[in-house]
């Protein structure tokens, strides 16, 4: 997996745990819905709100993560 440095997002916008990171013009965040894992791409835009491409529930944050990477490595190559 990419060395990604994942930051944690505000509480209490967002529930304790989430996190976020910039990769290659990407925002990639894992939250948490009702306790699951949810993760989550979007497409950064310039003087816009980003752009989301792709979403998904996990079964643990580290499966989440690794989704969100999956997600905008493929949407990056494509």
């Amino acid at each position: 997996m990419a060395d990604i440095e994942w930051k944690p997002l505000p509480t209490p916008m967002w529930p304790p745990g989430s996190i976020f990171a910039d990769w290659q013009g990407f925002i990639l965040e894992v939250s948490f819905e009702e306790g699951i894992p949810t993760w989550r791409v979007a497409r950064r835009v310039k003087d816009a709100l980003p752009d989301p491409v792709a979403r998904g529930t996990a079964d643990s944050v580290t499966a989440a993560k690794a989704a969100a990477l999956h997600e905008a490595e493929a949407r990056a190559s494509g």
